[in-house]
């Protein structure tokens, strides 16, 4: 009976968390925040950071509704990469990416080297910093409606800023 109880709560707190961020999301369209920030902030003040409205067992939940949102994001940026928009801006993005990735994991390795983590540890944080937020700048990038070569360009930056992450984890 207590795992149903579990399932009813997750229901119930999944579905007001949704609510309130479609609430939250209409006032960004119809201000001049932009809706990453907003719902953001709506996370902060709900969650345990804030009131704290978020039941324990289903806080512990979130990780993996997480892992499903970001998966959903990165099939998202990966369908828009396609062979033609590579071609067209192939050189320009792939540097780009790359210089970002490799500057960012060298700057935080070493900063953090420099900090006294022990070299290893900094080196797998460095590359793991080289990662961008690709669901906020995917959201921006959407809310803004700008089908330009510039958005364009950014998008596939930042899915190729991911992988660079990656190989150099």
């Amino acid at each position: 009976m207590e795992g149903l109880e579990t399932s009813y709560q997750l229901l119930l707190t999944l579905g007001g968390v949704f609510l309130l961020g479609l609430v939250t999301s209409t006032i960004g369209r119809r201000t001049f925040l932009p809706r990453v920030t907003l719902l953001l902030l709506f996370g902060v003040l709900i969650g345990e950071a804030g009131l704290d409205l978020v039941p324990a067992e289903v806080s512990g939940l979130f990780p993996v509704v997480a892992d499903m949102a970001l998966v959903m994001v990165g099939f998202l940026l990966g369908g828009q990469l396609t062979p033609a928009q590579l071609r067209s801006a192939s050189a320009e993005v792939l540097s780009v990416s790359l210089v970002a990735a490799l500057v960012t994991a060298v700057v935080v390795g070493a900063g953090l080297w420099a900090l006294g983590l022990p070299l290893p540890l900094a080196l797998v944080v460095g590359c793991i910093a080289s990662a961008t937020d690709a669901a906020a700048v995917f959201d921006v990038v959407q809310e803004t409606g700008s089908d330009s070569r510039f958005s364009r360009a950014l998008l596939a930056i930042v899915a190729l800023d991911d992988v660079w992450a990656l190989v150099l984890f």
